[in-house]
């Protein structure tokens, strides 16, 4: 009997160290909760993340549709000179001076097809000035007229705005 005595001491023992280690254990696990409430909130973060992502990326795409649809984004086209052209879409025109011969030019605009308006002209002979540019409507003609035509040294750039 004497021994038993002894063995339920030592139960008694690893039982009252148990108990000590999970007081311990829940002391730690009580610590670690608002990192776990923590965790808990930001995964539910990056879900609201991931959905707004989603949703914006799907505006942006129908924003991306809209606005091919409407000539934004069109390439910019080189021209030739004296051809009449007809703007589809608000654009502005760029005519420089590259290399070659030198020219006198005009940007006519209007609605008369040959358009007949000044919008703007350049002269590179006298050293006045090697650029000159301007808005074009949609629907309006434009050219620009060259004395030299194909051997002038401008070129004619079309940007579309709108």
């Amino acid at each position: 009997m004497f021994g038993r005595g002894r063995e339920v001491d030592e139960l008694q023992a690893k039982i009252d160290a148990m108990e000590q280690q999970i007081a311990e254990l829940a002391g730690a696990t009580a610590a670690a909760r608002p990192l776990l409430d923590d965790a808990r909130r930001l995964e539910e973060l990056a879900e609201r993340a991931a959905r707004s992502r989603q949703d914006t990326e799907a505006t942006l795409d129908g924003l991306q549709r809209a606005v091919a649809a409407t000539g934004l984004r069109k390439p910019r086209a080189r021209l030739p000179l004296n051809a009449v052209h007809r703007a589809d879409v608000l654009g502005y025109v760029s005519l420089y001076y590259n290399a070659g011969f030198t020219d006198d030019i005009q940007l006519l605009v209007g609605d008369e097809d040959p358009p007949t308006e000044i919008a703007c002209e350049a002269n590179t002979r006298n050293d006045i000035n090697s650029y000159a540019g301007a808005i074009v409507r949609p629907g309006e003609y434009w050219m620009v007229q060259s004395k030299k035509g194909d051997q002038s040294g401008f070129v004619c750039v079309f940007t579309p705005l709108f």
